[in-house]
């Protein structure tokens, strides 16, 4: 039963990994910060109507807190 407990343990530690900060590219660029030049970013969504009624997530630079908007989601490198 331990054994399974670790694996799950493991299993979680590797998603939660994933949806910490991290480097992104959109249209095929490395993204940077506008404001500092950082590359680690914590990915968040941006609710409807939040900005002009549009869809879309947010960069927040993990350096200096400055927040970018994206149409599409920048893909996680």
């Amino acid at each position: 039963m331990t054994r399974v407990f670790d694996a799950l343990k493991a299993g979680a530690k590797a998603v939660a990994g994933e949806f910490g900060p991290g480097e992104y590219e959109a249209a095929g660029r490395a993204v940077r910060c506008a404001h500092c030049g950082g590359q680690r970013f914590v990915l968040h969504a941006t609710p409807a109507g939040s900005v002009g009624g549009l869809y879309g997530c947010s960069l927040r630079c993990e350096t200096c807190t400055h927040i970018m908007l994206f149409g599409d989601a920048p893909r996680r490198r």
